[in-house]
């Protein structure tokens, strides 16, 4: 009996010393998340439609009450808190806005989620394992303090978001991503990545897209080939994205142009999601519904009307973009990446079009997402993500210097997690 009585006595205590400890672990697990969803939360708003890093935004969605995440972790007790979990709660402080040691022109942010001093949390089991439970024991062994910290970075965006209806403009959270869906204009892969792939690190590059067709496919040296694409969806569609031939896919166009062109207008058509792999039409400007009527005129108009700022441009595989054509309806171009370019005010009015751009660094955007594995849009649901192309490869830490692989200038990139050893 008195072995029994011992042993109780202790199982019940080792008992209460693990208790004290899986708290402690799930503290610090719970703080580790709650720092991951709020940066990438706040990440998301480091783009000023300038192109620049927006400081003050991030900041701002960090600390102002009710815009950031609720996210809880194990608490005191405190005065306010009995027992259990409370909000994290993060303050100015808590943000840092760290340069990257391998590109002179990237800001990247660390935050750090805390329990300390009065949210510390209590260890009730823990002092048993110091003779006599003395109220003198060591802050250390009474209350158990910790601090996470993170780093979110840019890593090149897979994944386009859908934009949100334009009657929602200005009235609703889906505000923040009005203008960071996906601009209707395709760009060639191969020379978008000889443009930027050898500027590694620069702030930006400036190039001339010019928008081929079936009557003049020529581009001259040193420019990228481009063209309009559909981004419009049709539930149950066999490709997602809609034709790019014929009357219908040619108002489609207009109504893509028009989001961006004339926000909040009736006839604006939100752009539908896209990610790396989508199968997208190009439109042909030489085809009869694209020039009869105003239809062009339309277009131009549309296009010069575009706001001074910079866009998300699908990039798509090879040297020319597959122009949709009475012979050939259904060609598809494939996606392999996304560029950020700063579209200045354009002036186009006839055949052939052609649009200075200038690609620049990105920081990460909101409504886009950096991911692999499996994509999610018909009809490539299911399959895995293409391997990225060059310029769209993950960055990874650079042990040289200590920080992250330098950008590319004009690849959009996603808030995602840093690479570096914490």
């Amino acid at each position: 009996m008195p072995f029994l009585a011992l042993s109780v006595i202790l199982l019940m205590g080792a008992a209460g010393i693990v208790t004290d400890l899986m708290r402690d672990f799930q503290t610090v697990r719970e703080l580790r998340y709650a720092a991951q969803a709020t940066a990438l939360y706040a990440a998301s708003y480091s783009a000023a439609a300038t192109g620049a890093y927006n400081q003050s935004a991030v900041q701002n969605a960090i600390t102002t009450p009710g815009t950031a995440l609720t996210n809880s972790a194990q608490i005191g007790p405190t005065q306010v808190y009995k027992q259990g979990a409370a909000p994290v709660v993060f303050e100015a402080a808590d943000a840092a806005f760290v340069s990257n040691p391998a590109d002179a022109g990237e800001t990247f942010l660390k935050l750090t989620a805390r329990r300390q001093g009065p949210t510390s949390v209590a260890q009730f089991f823990l002092p048993l394992l110091f003779t006599g439970l003395n109220t003198a024991l060591p802050k250390s062994i009474r209350t158990f303090d910790t601090t996470q910290s993170i780093e979110v970075i840019g890593q090149p965006a897979t994944r386009i978001g859908a934009g949100p209806p334009a009657a929602q403009s200005g009235v609703s959270r889906s505000d923040d991503f009005y203008g960071y869906a996906a601009l209707p204009i395709a760009i060639s892969y191969q020379q978008f990545a000889a443009a930027v792939g050898a500027a590694q690190g620069a702030a930006s590059v400036t190039r001339t897209i010019d928008f081929v067709s079936s009557a003049n496919a020529a581009v001259l040296p040193g420019h990228i080939p481009a063209a309009f694409v559909n981004l419009a969806a049709t539930a149950g569609s066999v490709n997602y994205h809609d034709a790019a031939q014929g009357a219908l896919a040619v108002g489609q166009l207009q109504g893509l142009l028009s989001y961006f062109a004339l926000a909040g207008q009736s006839a604006a058509l939100a752009p539908a999601c896209i990610e790396t792999g989508s199968p997208i039409s190009a439109f042909d400007p030489a085809d009869p519904a694209f020039t009869s009527g105003q239809n062009q005129t339309k277009i131009a108009a549309l296009v010069n009307a575009l706001p001074d700022r910079t866009y998300i441009l699908p990039v798509v595989a090879g040297s020319q973009p597959l122009l949709a054509t009475a012979q050939a309806v259904n060609v598809r171009n494939t996606v392999v990446g996304f560029a950020y370019a700063r579209i200045t005010k354009p002036s186009v009015s006839a055949q052939p079009f052609s649009i200075n751009v200038t690609f620049v660094a990105s920081p990460p955007l909101r409504n886009v997402a950096s991911a692999a594995g499996l994509a999610t849009l018909p009809p490539n649901a299911g399959n895995f993500l293409p391997a990225p192309a060059l310029v769209f490869q993950p960055r990874t830490f650079d042990a040289a210097s200590g920080g992250v692989t330098s950008r590319y200038p004009g690849v959009a990139m996603a808030p995602a997690l840093s690479p570096r050893p914490n």
